[in-house]
C-alpha cells in the first residue's frame, strides 16, 4: 500500500482506496488497470525482416528512377534530332537563301530628319518654360526669357531660317475683303504656332489652302519672316506666352495635307531642361 496523488485534485490518497475522499475520483480501480497494462509483454519485433523490407523498397525506387531517366533522355534526343532535321536547310536551299535587311525608306528617313529639326527648334523656347515657372523672381524670369531668345538665334545661326516639311494642324484660316486674302495659323503638336497673313487670292498657296479642311494635318515649308530680330520674329505679347505658346510669322512656300497614319508623326516632345535645350540649339 502506498500514497499517490489524485490526478484531479492532487490530494495524497492510498492506492488501495476505492475513491479520493476529496473529489471522489476512482483510485483503486485505476491503479489495478495501470498495473495490468504494465505487466503485458511488449510485442516482439523482427528487426531483420524490417531491414530487408527497406532494402527491397529502396532497390525498387532506384530501378524506377533509372528507367524514367533513360526514357526521358531518349525522347529529348529524338525531339532534338527532329527539330534539327526540320529546321536545317537542304544544301540546295543554303545556296539560294540570303539575309534580308529591311531598308529604311528614303522619304521616311527624310521625314524624321525634318521632324527632329522642328523639335529642336521648338524646344529652344518650350524647354525654358519649366525653369521660367520655377524662377524665384521677375529678374530671374527675364533672364530665362533672354536665354530662350539667344538659343533661338543660335539655332538659326547653325541651321538657317528656312524649314522644310514641318508638321502641324491648320488651326485657323480667316479670309478678308470677300476672300481676296486669307490669314492662316498652323499649330504643331508641341503647341508652337506658325502664322502667315495676307495670302493673296490667285496665288498657288491660296489655291492649295482652298482645298484643305479646318483642322487638317499638314506638312508646311517656308522661311521665318523676322529671323534676324531680337526675338527672332516671335510675336507673343508676354514673356510667359512666348515660352508656353510661341507664335512666329512665316513666309510659307507650300502647305499640303498629309495622312496621319502615313506621316509617322514624332511624339510630342517633353519639356526639356535648359541644358539639354541649349545643346540641341548649339549653344555651348
Amino acid at each position: 500500500m502506498a500514497l499517490i496523488k489524485c490526478q484531479d485534485c492532487g490530494t495524497d490518497v492510498s492506492d488501495a482506496a476505492p475513491a479520493c475522499p476529496k473529489c471522489a475520483r476512482p483510485i483503486a480501480m485505476e491503479v489495478r488497470q495501470s498495473d495490468r497494462l504494465q505487466r503485458l509483454p511488449a510485442p516482439a519485433r523482427n528487426s531483420n525482416s524490417l531491414s530487408a523490407g527497406f532494402v527491397v523498397f529502396a532497390l525498387v525506387c532506384l530501378g524506377l528512377w533509372i528507367y524514367f531517366q533513360a526514357k526521358g533522355s531518349g525522347e529529348s534526343d529524338s525531339q532534338q534530332a527532329a527539330t534539327v532535321a526540320t529546321s536545317s536547310p537542304l544544301p540546295s536551299e543554303r545556296k539560294t537563301r540570303t539575309s534580308v535587311i529591311p531598308a529604311v525608306d528614303a522619304a521616311t528617313q527624310l521625314y524624321h530628319e525634318h521632324a527632329a529639326q522642328q523639335s529642336a527648334f521648338e524646344q529652344t523656347r518650350l524647354g525654358q518654360l519649366g525653369p521660367y515657372n520655377a524662377a524665384a523672381n521677375e529678374i530671374q524670369k527675364s533672364a530665362i526669357f533672354n536665354r530662350a531668345n539667344a538659343q533661338m538665334r543660335a539655332y538659326w545661326a547653325n541651321h538657317g531660317a528656312n524649314f522644310s516639311d514641318w508638321t502641324g494642324r491648320l488651326s485657323s484660316s480667316v479670309t478678308s475683303h470677300g476672300g481676296s486674302e486669307v490669314d492662316i495659323e498652323i499649330t504643331s503638336d508641341a503647341g508652337t504656332v506658325y502664322r502667315e497673313s495676307n495670302i493673296s487670292n490667285g496665288s498657288a498657296l491660296y489655291s492649295d489652302l482652298s482645298t484643305l479642311p479646318d483642322g487638317a494635318m499638314v506638312a508646311f515649308s517656308g522661311t521665318f519672316s523676322d529671323a534676324d530680330s531680337a526675338t527672332g520674329g516671335e510675336r507673343s505679347l508676354t514673356e510667359i506666352g512666348s515660352l508656353d505658346e510661341p507664335t512666329y510669322n512665316v513666309d510659307l512656300s507650300s502647305v499640303a495635307k498629309i495622312d496621319q497614319q502615313e506621316a509617322f508623326a514624332p511624339p510630342e516632345p517633353e519639356r526639356q531642361t535648359a541644358e539639354s535645350t541649349e545643346a540641341a540649339a548649339g549653344v555651348v
